[in-house]
């Protein structure tokens, strides 16, 4: 269950999804009109707000997905 929508009831997932992406352009929700797999819930991980570091001149932060 995600956003209390079964997983595997792939019709009530693109419902949805169609209705949480209304107004975007219809490129972007033919991807989900028209897809044949199933969907997969993906966490997403995000510090905490308001998160914030002093800037070090010269140095990049960089993540890589948690597998």
């Amino acid at each position: 269950m995600a956003a209390g929508i079964d997983l595997g009831d792939q019709r009530a997932v693109r419902t949805y999804l169609l209705s949480m992406f209304d107004g975007w352009d219809e490129s972007l929700r033919y991807i989900l009109r028209n897809s044949d797999n199933g969907f997969i819930n993906r966490p997403l991980s995000v510090l905490p707000a308001p998160h914030t570091w002093e800037h070090v001149r010269g140095v990049t932060l960089s993540a890589m997905p948690r597998t």
